[in-house]
């Protein structure tokens, strides 16, 4: 069906440049780079530590949190003054420092274990037949 939408296989074949027994000329390698563009797969964006710890402040939770946390801080400062004022902000800012730790250590590996995957879909090998023989 889509083979036919571009004019059976002949006409594919002549606008790829190519021919059904011998495939491209090793001289027709660099025209098609440029031409249709490199032949893999982009790698997918590995992200930071830095974008993993930012990503943790879209949650909704972790905002209310930090929001409670300096409103804590403000208050319990005004009320009792230092040190004393300073207990439960500062313990809303520990779990808050837990929470944004954890999760951004898990997806930290995660995001290494991706990386490294993506590492070995790159040394796969792929049998290329030309002339009717298999090269490798």
């Amino acid at each position: 069906m889509i083979i036919e939408d571009f004019g059976g296989i002949d006409n594919i074949m002549q606008k790829l440049g190519t021919k059904p027994k011998t495939g491209i000329s090793p001289d027709d390698v660099e025209r098609r780079k440029k031409a249709f563009g490199p032949n893999y797969f982009p790698p997918p964006h590995i992200k930071s530590l830095c974008e993993l710890i930012m990503e943790n402040f879209e949650d909704q939770i972790n905002l209310m949190l930090l929001a409670a946390c300096i409103v804590s801080l403000i208050i319990g400062y005004i009320n009792e003054g230092l040190p004393n004022g300073l207990i439960e902000g500062t313990s809303i800012a520990i779990a808050l420092l837990i929470i944004v730790s954890v999760n951004s250590g898990n997806n930290y590996i995660s995001e290494r274990r991706l990386a490294d995957l993506v590492k070995l879909s790159d040394q796969q090998k792929v049998d290329v037949y030309r002339n009717n023989e298999k090269t490798v």
